[in-house]
């Protein structure tokens, strides 16, 4: 039987999982030995054209002159799992790590076949072995999707989310991979909201969490009174005044709001001087005052860079300090650190457009332009489908029950 078009694609990876030179061999006469390297070399020939029917007959000569050739019986397991026939793959598998217990790649095969036999416990008991000790980059993301996958279907929040944090930083732009975490993040954040509301549903974090959900609705009055009622229950809650602070910065309508943000800020500072975003936002606050509180700004950018210096929004603000300042040449080092640490803010390309040309720098202006204009695109189409998405889920919500008069 010849390979789908399906299976031809998927077989270039799969067949990364597998070694196809010799594993081992058992004792054989050199004679046979030369026997089943010419067998395991035609096979290796059958499969990269796509024939896998002539790549089994050739392994299972091989099997025939050495019963425990491990790259043969994997490689059939292979074969047999990317035509669907799952029993037949994992019996294979378990052939080939009986010989060989630490084959970390066919461990995971065997795994993936389990779970598509509906052996799910099995199944997660061989990916958990073999995930850790697995290197190959594309592997090791199959693996772990089945592995988080499964630890969610069981309930296992907190193992999927150990999973998915080690193939974000393996894969971080792998749509599987960023739903799996968007999914797991989501059903943890709902299960511990539930616990809190059952343990303590008058308390500080309650209020926080009301607050949060008022302010992602753009009920910003009613958060600013749900963040007071937190500072009530607990004044020492970490977080809470920088939230309070960020809520009355938000279409502030009054200087007074903006000096009251300023002091949650800085109560922020107090409690936590390590806040580098408490200093970052301290400095915004400054700067967007004009000119009379540079100094104050500059210094608050700068003591979130001794903290961290590589927090994009403090180096971010602190080339807009020194542009004010008209220190444009040190404002290109920020505003390109800030650049790099936060490639999708289009801020600092726009500024660093701004700032190349009063430097005269015509050819870098230009290109930081034309990067500001794709972040740009690309940010409008994000809102776009958000938008989309939330007017469908709008259409989607039950009319609400009134009662008649």
């Amino acid at each position: 039987m010849k390979a789908s078009s399906k299976q031809r694609t998927y077989l270039a990876l799969v067949f990364s999982m597998v070694l196809l030179s010799t594993l081992s061999y058992s004792q054989t006469s050199d004679s046979r030995e030369r026997e089943v390297r010419a067998d395991l070399q035609r096979a290796q020939e059958a499969l990269k054209v796509n024939d896998p029917d002539t790549a089994i007959r050739e392994y299972r000569a091989a099997l025939q002159l050495d019963p425990t050739n491990i790259d043969a019986i994997a490689n059939l397991g292979v074969i047999a799992f990317l035509q669907g026939q799952y029993a037949e793959a994992a019996e294979d598998f378990r052939q080939a790590v009986k010989l060989q217990p630490e084959l970390w790649k066919i461990q995971a095969l065997l795994g993936m076949c389990e779970k598509r036999l509906g052996h799910l416990a099995s199944a997660r008991s061989w990916l958990e072995k073999s995930f850790p000790h697995i290197e190959e980059p594309k592997v090791k993301t199959q693996a772990g999707l089945e592995l988080a996958e499964l630890n969610y279907q069981v309930g296992e929040l907190g193992q999927s989310a150990e999973v998915i944090n080690t193939l974000r930083q393996l894969d971080p732009k792998n749509l599987d991979v960023l739903y799996s975490a968007y999914r797991t993040y989501s059903d943890l954040a709902g299960s511990a909201l539930n616990a809190i509301a059952l343990l303590d549903p008058d308390g500080a974090r309650m209020h926080l969490i009301i607050a949060e959900h008022l302010i992602n609705e753009g009920d910003r009055d009613g958060a600013i009174v749900q963040y007071k009622k937190v500072l009530q229950l607990a004044p020492q809650l970490p977080g809470a005044h920088f939230e309070l602070a960020e809520a009355l910065l938000q279409k502030s309508k009054t200087q007074r709001e903006r000096e009251e943000a300023e002091e949650a800020f800085k109560a922020e500072l107090a409690l936590n001087p390590g806040n580098v975003n408490a200093d970052c936002r301290l400095g915004d606050l400054y700067l967007s005052a004009g000119t009379t509180r540079l100094d104050a700004a500059y210094q608050s950018y700068d003591r979130a860079l001794q903290l961290q210096p590589d927090f994009a929004n403090a180096q971010l603000g602190m080339g807009k300090v020194l542009i004010r300042m008209g220190k444009n040449q040190e404002a290109v080092d920020h505003l390109r650190e800030a650049a790099r640490l936060d490639p999708i803010d289009s801020t600092a390309h726009y500024l660093l457009a701004q700032t190349y040309r009063r430097l005269g720098q015509t050819p870098d202006a230009d290109r930081e332009i034309r990067l500001f204009e794709d972040l740009e695109n690309s940010r409008k189409k994000i809102h776009e489908v958000y938008q989309e998405m939330h007017q469908l889920l709008k259409e989607k919500e039950p009319p609400e029950s009134g009662v008649p008069q």
